[in-house]
């Protein structure tokens, strides 16, 4: 977890999250699989990257820090081509004013970073919006309103990206170390934001896995 920072609030900005992760079992009712968060208890919740018991991607986030907004992806992590032979990266967009008295929500996918492929199809909500600013800071692999940094243990997280806008300027940048390293948690990214905090299964692979991944 980093700690609170303005460059990550994104009050009244759009929001772009990428997640470079390889899916190790597709069941998820054991609960949901966090990925991203800026997230607490009542009255500290910002937005949240997650996969659902279902195994479809979802976004929530709040205008007022308690009140729960949410996209759900209408396609499954299924439907993703090889993905449980491959890493991939994960995507969301959310665009706060749509220019026509909305905001929408889109998943991606990516097996290089660069040419996405839609997930699904927009969600398109009422009204335009905004991601409350709270004072937690952002989690990788879990929220901060849960103790523990994943619930499902199905994902291994290799990189985490979040951009001030829509293919916008990067704000925060995660890249854990493999598990033989002294320290998985980085120290630091390139972004000015500081990360601490516990070992999430998600973060534990091989140097080789990190680099075939990566390379």
């Amino acid at each position: 977890m980093t700690n609170d920072a303005v460059p990550l609030d994104l009050v009244n900005n759009d929001l772009d999250i990428r997640v470079l992760c390889r899916v190790m079992n597709f069941d998820f009712t054991a609960g949901i699989q966090a990925l991203v968060a800026k997230w607490g208890g009542a009255g500290q919740r910002s937005y949240y990257f997650q996969i659902n018991s279902t195994s479809a991607p979802r976004f929530q986030w709040t205008t007022d820090g308690t009140t729960q907004l949410s996209a759900t992806c209408s396609a499954l992590l299924t439907a993703v081509p090889r993905i449980g032979d491959n890493a991939v990266w994960l995507r969301v967009t959310h665009d706060i004013d749509n220019g026509a008295a909305g905001n929408d929500t889109a998943f991606w996918y990516s097996f290089d970073g660069v040419s996405w492929t839609q997930l699904g199809v927009t969600s398109t909500a009422g009204g335009v919006t905004s991601h409350f600013d709270s004072s937690n800071g952002l989690s990788i692999g879990g929220s901060g309103a849960a103790g523990n940094n994943t619930t499902a243990d199905n994902i291994r997280i290799y990189e985490a990206i979040v951009k001030n806008g829509i293919n916008g300027t990067t704000v925060a940048d995660f890249l854990p170390n493999p598990r033989d390293h002294a320290s998985v948690i980085p120290v630091a990214d390139a972004f000015g934001n500081s990360w601490s905090g516990n070992t999430p299964t998600a973060f534990r692979y091989s140097k080789q896995e990190r680099v075939s991944v990566l390379s």
